[in-house]
């Protein structure tokens, strides 16, 4: 995204980027595991900010970039225990925790994917606590990441037994 700002009177280029990463054994992929969050940001500071640096090929046609920034939002979702946060997370970043399905014993309420970015805003009326049997024979059967909140609103994400595969 390329933007004007008018009080400095700089072209600003801005990556945005909206990710979810779950420690796992010193690694933190998302619940695609082939995505990490070393990849993600390998990719957003060696190829998505460097395309600005050269506008002369662009089209349309625009003046040179003043300033280039990668703004980045989402949440690390933790292990229970938890490890320690990777070396590039904010001091205050937004937390959830993740556990293995077959590990999973108290009812929760699903998160649509839509609402992942702000699962504490979800309604009660939306979606209603789902019991653990329900939730684990899910994930299992279609191998497929879930989050969840529980009864305290704490977002966490359900996998199946055999993530990151």
């Amino acid at each position: 995204m390329v933007l004007f700002d008018h009080g400095s009177g700089r072209r600003l280029h801005w990556e945005l980027a909206l990710k979810f990463f779950l420690g796992h054994d010193g690694r933190w992929p998302g619940p695609n595991p082939r995505d990490t969050l070393q990849s993600k940001a390998e990719h957003l500071f060696q190829r998505q900010l460097p395309r600005s640096l050269d506008v002369s090929a662009a089209e349309p046609p625009m003046a040179p970039i003043d300033h280039r920034q990668a703004l980045t939002r989402g949440r690390l979702f933790y292990p229970m225990p938890p490890c320690p946060p990777p070396a590039q997370a904010a001091r205050g970043h937004q937390r959830g925790f993740w556990c293995r399905a077959a590990q999973w014993s108290t009812p929760a309420r699903p998160v649509p994917r839509a609402f992942w970015a702000i699962p504490e805003l979800l309604s009660d009326n939306f979606t209603a606590p789902v019991a653990p049997t329900e939730l684990r024979d899910y994930v299992q059967r279609k191998q497929s990441v879930v989050m969840i909140l529980t009864d305290n609103n704490a977002p966490g994400f359900l996998v199946p037994d055999t993530w990151p595969f």
